[in-house]
């Protein structure tokens, strides 16, 4: 989940890739505040390919430049938009793995 709501990983009953399950964490501006290196964390993750990224496009402005790059690098490279809904504040994505 790169922007969206972490309930998602309970929903489809999925662990959790990371320390930070807030997206504000991993790839907002407040990763510090868990102890953890925000953008190398943000690395381990992308670097295990996940099956799915879900993207809000409402909250892409608040991911931080430097992730928004990684991860529409591995978006690029190694997954396909699969389907979108209507979020409460705009267009949420589903990206999977190729």
């Amino acid at each position: 989940v790169v922007n969206y709501e972490p309930v998602i990983y309970f929903l489809a009953e999925l662990p959790l890739p990371t320390r930070m399950p807030l997206w504000q964490q991993l790839t907002g501006d407040y990763g510090g505040a868990m102890g953890q290196e925000s953008d190398a964390e943000l690395a381990r993750v992308l670097a295990s390919r996940p099956y799915l990224m879900v993207i809000s496009q409402p909250h892409w402005r608040k991911v931080r430049p430097g992730a928004q790059r990684e991860i529409e690098k591995a978006l690029e490279l190694g997954y396909e938009e699969v389907g979108s809904v209507q979020g409460t504040e705009g267009v949420v994505e589903f990206w999977r793995r190729r």
